[in-house]
């Protein structure tokens, strides 16, 4: 049986795996209470859905899933990409940010369509959107 934790433990090599694993060998396994600060300290994707996936029922999982919001936007934020936002927004339908992703993905349709002077695009795609003033202003111009 150590054989088989010892092939675990390199193949997973992971600071968190072997401080947990090194706890319970000593009789002393992290609360739920201990994993959800290392998680909060930790502030990452990664480390929200270890926690959630090893306490979805916790009283501290609501606080973790906000956690996990945050960091998938402020992931979206990093990658500034229409995909990013998109996948932000798919798995938070209702998440905190969501009003900020929609804004970002108007804002890079816009940059789009003002690189390629395609602003007619921008406003099929988004007619209601906040740049639709400025897209209709650089469109009139063209026409004149």
């Amino acid at each position: 049986m150590p054989c088989a934790w010892y092939r675990y433990l390199l193949r997973v090599q992971t600071t968190v795996t072997v401080a947990i694993l090194g706890a319970v060998a000593s009789g002393c396994a992290p609360t739920t209470a201990d994993e959800f600060k290392r998680a909060e300290s930790s502030g990452t994707m990664a480390a929200w859905r270890q926690f959630l996936a090893r306490h979805p029922q916790a009283p501290e999982a609501i606080k973790a899933r906000d956690g996990l919001d945050a960091a998938t936007f402020e992931e979206a934020v990093a990658q500034n990409t229409s995909e990013a936002y998109e996948s932000y927004m798919e798995e938070f339908p209702e998440g905190v940010f969501i009003k900020n992703a929609l804004g970002a993905l108007d804002d890079l349709s816009f940059e789009r369509a003002a690189e390629d002077e395609r602003y007619d695009d921008y406003l099929q795609e988004r007619p209601r959107g906040k740049h639709a003033s400025t897209a209709q202003q650089a469109l009139d111009k063209e026409l004149l």
